[in-house]
């Protein structure tokens, strides 16, 4: 087994010269048989990176201060490939009418998928995420 990790940080301007930062670090067993594969390998981290990728963007557009979060162990492979869950569905088809835009056509434009019973966990996460920086976008040309 070979050890991998991943690790992304980014930080973000706010009003009135403030910042917002957030680090996120997986570390996951890679089997032999996916080490002696290069392209399965490149595909078990594209994975690790776009879930990363997902949590940071959750983590920066989330509300309020996550003050000493004990760190999570997520299966990672369980994570990619689980469905959406009711909450994620509900928040995108919330979200999506909120900022005028068809259904069928953000699910398809996001996944490539045709319907938002097809969309991961990891999929509705990152619309969730689209969709709520199209939210923040409005706000501040409003305010």
């Amino acid at each position: 087994m070979l050890k991998v990790h991943v690790g992304l940080s980014k930080k973000v301007g706010l009003p009135k010269f403030g910042s917002r930062g957030a680090t996120v670090n997986l570390e996951a067993e890679v089997e032999n048989s996916v080490i002696q594969d290069p392209e399965r390998l490149r595909q078990h981290l594209r994975r690790l990176f776009e879930l990363a990728k997902v949590s940071l963007e959750e983590e920066l557009n989330s509300e309020g201060s996550h003050d000493k979060v004990p760190p999570k162990r997520i299966p990672v492979q369980m994570e990619c490939d689980r469905p959406a869950t009711a909450n994620q569905c509900g928040a995108i088809v919330d979200l999506a009418q909120r900022n005028g835009l068809l259904l069928s056509a953000l699910v398809k434009e996001q996944t490539g998928k045709k319907d938002l019973a097809q969309v991961s966990l990891v999929e509705a996460s990152r619309i969730i995420t689209h969709l709520r920086s199209l939210n923040l976008a409005a706000a501040s040309k409003e305010g």
